[in-house]
């Protein structure tokens, strides 16, 4: 890592902190004491839209796959240094509380830093990051801002309104079938030629007997598996006792978090992603509490 890639990464966290724990009197403007007068609300002088197709561009977009979208932003508020985007999945209450309190932001990136006011440009989000690559059962939505900072990294003037981008599933969405089985990896079989591989080093038991392993608390093992041809998509079903305190859960290209409620017996964490290429990708399977991992099987999607 440059030095300069590790002062941006520190300016960011530094910044982040700023943004999460401000205090509302920055962002927000209420009524005066003694006064039957309420101001009119503040606006931001910082703008923001998400750009479509043939150059339409607005506050809103709806999208049913979690695609690269494109922003563009522009301010005109004064002393502007750092200016970074953040996404969210709840919208920011500016009123009587600290910005910032519903939850820490999904996302978030430094775009740049200026010393020109009324500077402008565009950037990029890539939703696969974060976002379930099967649309939900109900329309989830995500809320993108623009936030200005000075120099110092104090607030510049208040953020831009959001940008909401809704993700839900196209009409006459079906979910994908079963097809055949495409492999399937356990303690016994570690390895399928080409196309599934089970990670992990250093646990305290590894029975080929019972064919287990037992995941100690907050320790994770990975599956990977290779595509057979980009765009291929599967599930990912894997066979695992977990006593910990809260449910385990599949992470990786593609998925964001798929889990399955905690049971006291055997239960099956499943999770579907489509392949971008033939390369290896690697799914780590986890819980916070200990769990018991029997086998992973991996199956095609019609």
């Amino acid at each position: 890592m440059t030095t300069t890639q590790a002062s941006y990464r520190f300016v960011f966290a530094a910044m982040l902190m700023v943004f999460i724990v401000a205090p509302t009197e920055v962002w927000s403007q209420v009524k005066k004491p003694g006064s039957d007068i309420t101001p009119a609300p503040p606006k931001s002088k910082t703008k923001l839209e998400v750009v479509g197709v043939r150059e339409n561009s607005g506050a809103s977009m709806t999208i049913h796959s979690p695609d690269v979208l494109t922003f563009r932003w522009s301010t005109s508020e004064q002393n502007v240094f750092y200016i970074f985007w953040y996404v969210f999945d709840t919208p920011f209450n500016f009123g009587n509380t600290v910005v910032g309190v519903q939850k820490s932001p999904l996302a978030g990136e430094q775009i740049g830093t200026t010393s020109t006011n009324g500077f402008a440009g565009t950037f990029t989000i890539n939703f696969e990051v974060f976002a379930n690559h099967t649309p939900p059962e109900s329309p989830k939505r995500y809320y993108v801002y623009v936030v200005t900072h000075t120099l110092d990294g104090k607030p510049a003037g208040l953020p831009s309104a959001p940008v909401i981008i809704t993700y839900s599933r196209p009409p006459g969405w079906k979910p994908a079938e079963l097809g055949a089985d495409y492999c399937s990896v356990n303690v016994e079989r570690p390895y399928h030629t080409n196309r599934c591989a089970l990670r992990y080093v250093n646990f305290p038991i590894v029975d080929p007997i019972l064919n287990r392993i037992d995941v100690p608390a907050n320790h994770y093992l990975s599956v990977m598996v290779k595509s057979a041809a980009a765009g291929n998509k599967y599930q990912i079903d894997c066979a695992i006792d977990a006593k910990g305190p809260k449910p385990f859960a599949i992470s990786g290209p593609g998925i964001f978090d798929d889990s399955q409620p905690q049971t006291g017996a055997i239960v099956h964490a499943i999770a579907i992603f489509e392949s971008k290429n033939t390369d290896w990708a690697t799914f780590k399977i986890k819980n916070e509490g200990a769990m018991v991992f029997f086998y992973c099987k991996v199956t095609n999607m019609k």
